[in-house]
């Protein structure tokens, strides 16, 4: 017997100006078990951007990040707004965060992930941003610009992963979007069996 979907309720749990979009959502399902109800969180889908600049380095951002208590490096992301494409999501988040301009020709969805399959809908979009440029904006406020080399990136990236295992770490989102660039990018081998 497959599952069958009975019903969806939204559960309001605070002021909509505080809590960034987020929605608890009860779902009613029947499957051969009898009548089941799952518990889940929403949020607005978001988009991952590996921006690469005309000199072939990453556009990586540090800022404090408060569910895990400190400054890190990773890549910029942004919450898409109402009826928002991944690609303008991409290129407006790019610019916001950093300043860099990348041409809408020059961006390329690479992957759509589920953020929590088990407990949530919401869809992280990651995109390759090739030839970004600097304009004179200077990014948002609280948000340091790195430029890097893919190896320098890659590099940092590891050691902050595996350096404390036991540690919770933000930036996972950078991490997969990073594999994923470098595959398409050719830097990365995946290896046939």
């Amino acid at each position: 017997m497959s599952k069958k979907f009975l019903s969806r309720e939204e559960v309001p749990f605070g002021p909509p100006q505080h809590t960034f979009g987020l929605r608890i959502v009860k779902e009613v399902w029947y499957d051969e078990n009898g009548v089941r109800e799952y518990w889940k969180y929403s949020l607005p889908d978001a988009v991952q951007i590996f921006g690469l600049t005309t000199e072939g380095l990453v556009v990586a951002i540090s800022e404090f990040q408060p569910g895990v208590g400190v400054d890190y490096l990773h890549l910029p992301g942004e919450t898409m707004e109402w009826g928002e494409t991944p690609l303008k999501a991409a290129v407006r988040g790019l610019f916001e965060e950093t300043g860099y301009v990348a041409e809408t020709e020059s961006v390329k969805l690479l992957s759509t992930i589920l953020e929590n399959s088990g407990r949530s809908d919401r869809l992280v979009h990651i995109l390759l941003a090739t030839n970004c440029k600097k304009s004179e904006h200077q990014g948002e406020k609280g948000i340091k610009t790195v430029l890097l080399s893919p190896s320098e990136f890659w590099n940092r990236l590891m050691q902050y992963f595996v350096t404390s295992p036991d540690h919770k770490h933000g930036g996972g989102n950078s991490l997969k979007a990073t594999a994923l660039a470098f595959s398409e990018l050719g830097l990365l081998i995946i290896r046939k069996e």
